[in-house]
């Protein structure tokens, strides 16, 4: 199994309805997964945020950095 998962759930995040874990019988599914959640989150959330990837084994981890 491989996950998604969000490092820090900020305001937009908890409003979003995304799910904090995320769980995929195969990486290229887990990934497809995380860079349209990280492309959406990028585009719609109020922009305090920016979303990237870190991978670590079989989880990929949604990082969050301040714009600020």
């Amino acid at each position: 199994m491989y996950s998604v998962k969000i490092e820090f759930q900020c305001g937009c995040f908890k409003k979003s309805g995304y799910e904090q874990i995320h769980e995929f019988v195969t990486k290229e599914e887990a990934l497809v997964r995380a860079e349209d959640m990280i492309s959406d989150m990028n585009e719609s959330f109020c922009g305090a945020h920016r979303f990237g990837i870190r991978h670590e084994e079989d989880t990929l981890v949604i990082t969050v950095k301040s714009n600020f």
